[in-house]
């Protein structure tokens, strides 16, 4: 194990997306099969992140974690694949 953790000082390059984090998370929850599995799920937050060409975004609640997620493209705004984690 190192003694330290060296943390160089990197400028990360501002990433430019066509959607913003709110729009992928609203296309995110208005798809008919997010809906239908969220419905009986209470205290279900959303948390996107953008990967590259793609937002994903999570739908979690502290009671039983992640429920499911949703990819959603970020040139055309189509949600490309729902992973229903809820049955896991």
């Amino acid at each position: 194990r190192p003694s330290a953790v060296v943390v160089w000082n990197v400028k990360v390059p501002k990433v430019r997306t066509k959607l913003t984090s709110d729009q992928a998370t609203n296309i995110a929850k208005s798809c008919v099969s997010v809906k239908s599995i969220l419905a009986s799920y209470q205290g279900v937050r959303a948390y996107p992140r953008f990967q590259g060409f793609a937002w994903t975004v999570s739908f979690c609640n502290h009671g039983w974690g992640n429920l499911v997620m949703v990819i959603v493209n970020d040139q055309t705004g189509e949600v490309v694949d729902v992973l229903d984690q809820s049955k896991s």
